[in-house]
């Protein structure tokens, strides 16, 4: 009884990944850029700018591919980012490489007059060659360039959900009212709570202690901060027109190019902080650093 050879796994899997880039990927690319054997002149040349259609498709697929990974989260430092990035990279990278050199050839063949079928010989050949070396190594340094790049968006696009995650629960303890927020943010003492980028126009932060919150790009227009502890706060291009800082002890606080329009710091202790770059126009400055003295709250006894 004749014995069956069995297949090995991994050699069947692989037979089926290249029978799917053949079926799928290659052969409907060769079809768009026909069959130039026959042409020559300017057939040729038009012929050549179907080959270069084809190599601008892949592009895009592999585009299409990589904004995929993106909004899956695939990062290619995982297992599945490696085996994502390499079995469909390295195959879009060679194509692209033999896309391009074909139309090479046939740009050459065209201007000598020549047939497509026909292959290029001596000096030309070499040139063609040692192009398709620099594109190989140029394919491979941006195959791993887009890879990083890609994994990088989506190293963002995780932080920024995060982040989001995180700005709702400090909204939470925000909006129960200073008590309630000065024994949240009590609890450790190097927090770095963020709240970049939000809409927090008109609210009430009078007498919060906000001790390395970061309001980096946020909208606080008529925000009060009468009262508050703001050291080393930073307010970095936010918009804090006509906001209240009276009585506000602002250590250390960074106010880089922000937007302090009619802002009212009267009676504010101000030691070490960037006011001088930020937009201080009609802003009232008086009676800075006069027996100043902390609210009761900020030795963190009383809530």
């Amino acid at each position: 009884m004749k014995r069956k050879e069995q297949t090995d796994p991994f050699s069947k899997a692989f037979d089926g990944y290249l029978d799917f880039l053949l079926r799928c990927f290659w052969k409907p690319l060769q079809a768009i850029s026909g069959d130039p054997s026959q042409a020559s002149g300017g057939t040729l040349l038009l012929f050549a700018l179907r080959k270069l259609l084809g190599a601008v498709i892949l592009f895009v697929a592999f585009g299409l591919f990589v904004a995929a990974m993106t909004h899956f989260e695939i990062r290619t430092e995982s297992v599945l980012g490696e085996i994502f990035g390499y079995l469909v990279g390295f195959p879009v990278m060679l194509g692209l490489t033999s896309f391009c050199l074909e139309f090479i050839r046939l740009v050459i063949l065209a201007v000598c007059n020549r047939r497509g079928d026909e292959e290029l010989k001596g000096a030309l050949r070499t040139l063609v060659l040692g192009l398709g070396v620099v594109m190989f190594f140029a394919g491979m340094f941006g195959l791993v360039s887009v890879q990083t790049w890609f994994s990088t968006k989506v190293k963002e696009r995780v932080e920024r959900k995060k982040l989001h995650q995180e700005q709702q629960e400090y909204l939470s303890f925000l909006k129960q009212g200073r008590q309630a927020w000065n024994a949240y943010i009590n609890r450790t003492p190097m927090h770095y709570i963020e709240f970049s980028g939000l809409n927090l126009d008109g609210f009430d932060f009078s007498g919060y202690d906000l001790n390395l919150v970061k309001f980096k790009n946020a909208s606080l227009k008529g925000a009060r901060f009468d009262d508050c502890y703001l050291t080393i706060t930073n307010f970095d291009r936010a918009d804090c027109s006509g906001a209240s800082f009276k009585k506000s002890c602002c250590m250390m606080t960074s106010f880089e190019k922000t937007c302090l329009k009619n802002a009212d710091f009267t009676g504010a202790y101000i030691r070490r902080s960037t006011l001088a770059s930020a937009d201080c126009k009609n802003a009232i400055l008086v009676k800075l650093n006069e027996n100043f003295q902390l609210s009761p709250w900020h030795g963190r006894k009383q809530r």
